[in-house]
């Protein structure tokens, strides 16, 4: 995290303490010195000796302070699970992921999350139906993320193999890249049933959809959506490309049954052929939920 709310951060950072789940170790860690006030309110949680808060000068952004949270603490814990700077987390979150992670000998666990505006107000929508995750997403994972980091469990011992990261083209998700070393690594489970609120406003990372979303969402934030549907992301097909290439150097092989691009050269073709016209469709839906929810848009 770098600048976030601090209301927001401390009712993250409540909700994780709340857990029915009490063996853990919380690391709040901020990419980047934070200010004072931020750094005193979250000092308020030293009291709990599961909550350590670290520093790093250095600012990386998102993806590469995944990176390097990964390096310094993944090899030191079984599970692993990222916590957003401004969501609230249900209460049996962690406890339900790790039994599921248990009982289903999974590689990572993802919920579902409701959406939730600045003040946490339930908006009627789920991330999974505004996104079009399903367990047919799970087939195209390489090709479009399915797993939100903050939303998901990962085993640790596989989630290492993830490092170090590929090269960040400025589109690269971290979720993204975790997601498919998930895939090429064993078996991933999806939760439909929400275990955290997700919220939504125009400070969001990523998001759902970005902007204030009770009046008007961003337009920036569809575009995107629409460009990915349309493959006229060309950036987004770099970075898919890069993946697909980086997974095959280190696994040498990779599942069957999971849509695979041929190569980076002529990727756009590969895309188009091998994502299904459900899967496009989808995320046409997508937009059309957004533009019901919100007709003023």
């Amino acid at each position: 995290m770098f600048a976030p709310q601090p209301e927001h951060l401390i009712a993250q950072l409540v909700s994780i303490r709340n857990q029915t789940l009490s063996d853990f170790t919380c690391i709040v860690a901020f990419d980047g010195f934070p200010d004072r006030h931020l750094e005193e309110r979250v000092a308020e949680m030293s009291f709990d000796e599961r909550f350590a808060l670290i520093r790093f000068e250095q600012r990386l952004g998102l993806y590469r302070h995944i990176e390097r949270l990964l390096y310094q603490f993944g090899y030191e814990t079984e599970f692993l699970a990222f916590a957003d700077q401004d969501d609230v987390w249900d209460i049996d979150r962690l406890d339900v992921q790790v039994k599921t992670l248990n009982s289903s000998q999974a590689v990572l666990v993802s919920d579902n999350a409701r959406l939730v505006d600045f003040e946490l107000k339930d908006l009627g929508l789920s991330l999974f139906d505004t996104l079009r995750i399903s367990e047919e997403s799970l087939k195209f994972g390489f090709m479009t993320p399915f797993a939100t980091g903050a939303g998901t469990i990962y085993r640790a011992s596989a989630l290492m193999r993830a490092l170090p990261f590929p090269k960040n083209f400025g589109s690269a998700l971290h979720d993204h890249w975790l997601g498919c070393i998930g895939l090429a690594t064993g078996r991933c489970v999806l939760n439909h049933n929400p275990s955290w609120s997700y919220r939504q406003h125009k400070a969001n990372q990523i998001g759902a959809f970005r902007g204030n979303i009770r009046y008007r969402p961003i337009r920036a934030s569809l575009s995107k959506l629409t460009d990915i549907c349309f493959r006229n992301d060309r950036e987004f097909e770099q970075q898919v490309g890069a993946y697909v290439e980086e997974l095959r150097r280190r696994f040498k092989s990779l599942p069957s049954g999971i849509q695979i691009p041929t190569s980076r050269n002529g990727l756009r073709n590969s895309l188009w052929l091998l994502t299904p016209r459900s899967l496009s469709q989808s995320r046409l839906e997508s937009l059309r939920l957004f533009l019901r929810q919100f007709p003023g848009l």
